[in-house]
């Protein structure tokens, strides 16, 4: 009788490195893609968990000082001799200072552009990585506990109208958020988000509700302006 010999097909090493070579280029092609995706998601929680803080902290700061308004004090009148806020406690130096540090859990306090230790980086650049500069030495700011720099600075050229009162202009009081510090990619719309808080204590992308009066603000405001808006719009992602 005979045995018939079954002969096992394998592939070749040809075909073997055929097969990795296009693994190898779907893998190029989509990793990155979605690598991105993921850290975009991550900016998307770090920058709804600072602003739901911010929120909660303009909210609690009316609350206490029994105004109406984050613009004016407890008797609805301009206080020329406030800052920040105009009702806050403190006083002309330490108004915007009074809010974030009294109302935001922060491990490092005035923590801005120049400062020995800052919790800011150096530089940034816009989504196309053009240079936009750095946070100016006006804005006060903390870093929280959870890593997020928060600066703030109040402009009260553009918060009062004598003659009808507080205004929701664009340049009032204007928050940039750096959602990791220090840490990059340091870049407007992924890790850097400019803000507003309005006449109401919400917080608002600082395009929001442009009325033409009050872009007083520079190049790294004006390139995030807008970023927040789109995240809120897609759900933080």
């Amino acid at each position: 009788m005979k045995h018939i010999k079954c002969m096992k097909k394998a592939f070749t090493l040809a075909e073997v490195l055929i097969s990795l070579a296009v693994i190898g280029v779907i893998a190029a092609l989509t990793i990155p893609s979605l690598i991105n995706s993921y850290k975009t998601k991550i900016y998307g929680s770090q920058l709804k968990k600072v602003y739901s803080q911010l929120t909660t902290a303009a909210k609690e700061i009316i609350t206490d000082e029994h105004a109406d308004s984050p613009l004016v004090n407890d008797n609805g009148e301009e206080d020329e001799t406030k800052k920040g806020f105009y009702y806050t406690s403190a006083g002309t130096e330490d108004g915007v200072a009074d809010f974030l540090n009294n109302y935001l859990k922060n491990s490092k306090k005035d923590c801005g552009t120049g400062k020995t230790k800052t919790c800011l980086a150096s530089s940034y650049k816009s989504k196309d990585g053009e240079d936009i500069g750095s946070v100016t030495d006006d804005y006060y700011c903390v870093q929280t506990i959870n890593g997020a720099s928060v600066c703030i600075v109040f402009d009260d050229k553009y918060a009062w109208d004598h003659n009808t009162g507080p205004q929701d202009y664009m340049g009032a009081t204007r928050l940039v958020v750096d959602v990791n510090g220090i840490k990059k990619p340091n870049k407007a719309g992924v890790d850097l988000f400019v803000m507003k808080i309005d006449n109401n204590g919400n917080i608002e992308d600082l395009d929001d509700g442009d009325n033409g009066e009050a872009r007083a603000i520079g190049a790294l405001e004006e390139a995030c302006a807008g970023h927040l808006k789109t995240f809120i719009e897609n759900g933080w992602k």
